[in-house]
């Protein structure tokens, strides 16, 4: 039920929109998991830009590899002390480190065809 004012045509786009997003992380990560988990060790490098929000300030970080590790994907961020989960980012992030592991996977695969 929308708040007062509020028409319920606008309600329902709001929560299509949430509903397609969700939609797309689980996508995402159905991606990132199965181009993981073909490669030995479960853990890929890549090379992507992505923001993420630490306390007040938006700062930018470069994922430098990925890895799956019990079910839960984690990335290792330069300048990071530690592994950042894959759930901690937004969907813009995700989305741009799925498109670089998914075309150095493309690459690696096509060179390996020629050779």
């Amino acid at each position: 039920m929308p708040g007062p004012g509020i028409p319920p045509a606008i309600n329902k786009m709001a929560i299509d929109i949430d509903a397609a997003l969700y939609g797309l992380r689980v996508k995402l990560a159905s991606l990132v998991t199965a181009i993981i988990s073909t490669v030995q060790g479960s853990s890929h490098d890549v090379d992507a830009l992505f923001s993420r929000w630490v306390g007040e300030a938006c700062i930018a970080c470069r994922c430098l590899s990925i890895s799956l590790d019990d079910d839960v994907i984690r990335l290792a961020v330069e300048g990071c002390d530690g592994p950042i989960e894959w759930d901690d980012i937004d969907v813009a992030g995700q989305y741009r480190i799925a498109q670089g592991l998914y075309t150095r996977y493309f690459s690696d695969a096509i060179y390996r065809s020629l050779s």
